[in-house]
């Protein structure tokens, strides 16, 4: 990638040097000609005429070789720079996009770039919203005296805009360079160069420009594929738990699931499905009667109750921490029923979750609520197979017993006749 609109100045004075060895030596004849046949010819004798030619033919010759040389000078050393400049953007370039994971290629970027430029120390800082932070540092450990080199670049970055901001600390004889890393019109990352004794790098500023975007692209090109792929690892895991609901998988198996995809997916240390008692809708506030399924396998009790205003912790939910600025994140598990509990993760390592690991967890959370209420409808279902069959059972016992009283009501009617019929005979 190259950043420069015009042909860079060794270039530009390359073309200018043919045009002037190709054009400058006529000039020179036709104005020595010229100064010859209209000052020296006429106002001089013959001997002094020829000596005074001689004399402006020998300066002009000087004058020209001077000229050349100095122009030949400047346009290799402008050559040269500008083959180191594309010689460093190119390593970087071949640095930066060598397939390797993001932090194994920032640190093999700013090991190489330390040792083009003679750095001291380099940092790479990539900010990552919902996880840690990428940081690649030159070198990873300091040499003894040389803790005040960790503190500058420990420093927050001062660059502004795309160019590189140098700074100068004259107490520590030491100069900063700062470059912001941006592509595509977004803040990718800083970069930070220490140079001591303070001295400037052999770069020039538009290929330190192009260092940083080439970086940035890097890093642009890195997140787009991760989010690729982490896309397709939560398209797959909301596929198995759907498969999972179409099954009619058991609910503890199915919240073992949605827990452990939770966990994994949102790089959580702990993930949670808490549960409230059917009847517990209705009675806000009884936390007793709350339980949940963690991802070990232990119970605990709900941790945020239903309802408006601040929701509190309980301190008996294993996702719970002690320690402040622990992030933790739940989204409820509702339906047309109510609250029927929540979906709790936490994260130990300080980073706080962002609106897109929300978003993922509220969709696994509708997923347990789907798998909660699909339970309840079977167990419903199985009550009302009960009932029925019970209905079926008592209807088939009435219908038999009517029948047999109906059969022993005829039979006694029959022993009636006999009885009256034989009463004459009896008496007689």
């Amino acid at each position: 990638m190259v950043r420069w609109m015009h042909p860079p100045r060794g270039a530009r004075d390359l073309e200018l040097l043919k045009w002037i060895g190709v054009i400058l030596p006529i000039v020179f004849i036709w104005g020595f000609e010229l100064v010859r046949f209209f000052m020296v010819e006429r106002g001089l004798p013959g001997t002094d005429n020829h000596v005074m030619s001689a004399l402006l033919m020998a300066g002009a010759v000087v004058l020209f070789g001077m000229g050349m040389a100095a122009l030949i000078d400047r346009t290799e050393r402008e050559l040269i720079s500008q083959n180191r400049d594309l010689t460093v953007s190119r390593g970087v370039s071949a640095a930066a996009r060598g397939g390797r994971p993001l932090p194994e290629a920032l640190a093999q970027v700013i090991d190489y770039l330390a040792s083009e430029t003679s750095a001291v120390g380099g940092i790479i800082r990539v900010p990552l919203p919902g996880r840690v932070d990428v940081v690649a540092r030159h070198p990873v450990g300091l040499a003894e005296g040389l803790d005040w080199v960790g503190t500058l670049l420990d420093e927050p970055s001062t660059a502004l805009g795309d160019g590189p901001r140098f700074i100068e600390r004259p107490e520590l004889d030491t100069t900063i360079v700062d470059l912001p890393l941006r592509s595509g019109g977004e803040h990718q990352g800083d970069l930070r160069l220490v140079f001591h004794p303070a001295t400037r790098p052999d770069l020039s500023d538009d290929a330190l420009a192009d260092i940083a975007e080439e970086i940035a692209t890097a890093i642009r090109l890195s997140h787009l594929v991760e989010d690729l792929r982490r896309r397709e690892r939560e398209q797959a895991a909301l596929y198995e738990v759907a498969l999972q609901l179409t099954d009619r998988t058991e609910t503890r198996p199915l919240f073992d699931s949605v827990a452990r995809h939770a966990r994994e997916l949102l790089a959580a240390d702990r993930a949670v499905v808490c549960l409230a008692e059917p009847d517990a809708a209705t009675r806000a506030g009884h936390v007793s009667d709350r339980l949940a399924l963690g991802d070990d396998g232990s119970v605990c009790l709900l941790a945020h109750l239903d309802g408006g205003g601040e929701r509190h912790r309980n301190p008996l939910c294993p996702v719970q921490n002690d320690r402040i600025g622990i992030p933790w994140m739940s989204r409820p598990l509702r339906s047309k029923e109510g609250h029927l509990g929540e979906l709790c993760v936490i994260r130990e390592n300080g980073v706080p979750f962002s609106e897109a690991d929300g978003s993922l967890l509220a969709t696994l959370a509708d997923m347990a609520a789907i798998a909660v209420t699909t339970a309840r409808l079977k167990e419903a279902e199985e009550q009302l197979a009960i009932v029925a069959e019970r209905d079926r059972i008592a209807r088939e016992l009435h219908d038999s017993l009517a029948q047999v009283l109906g059969h022993i009501h005829l039979r006694i009617r029959g022993l009636e006749m006999r009885l009256d019929g034989a009463a004459p005979i009896i008496g007689a």
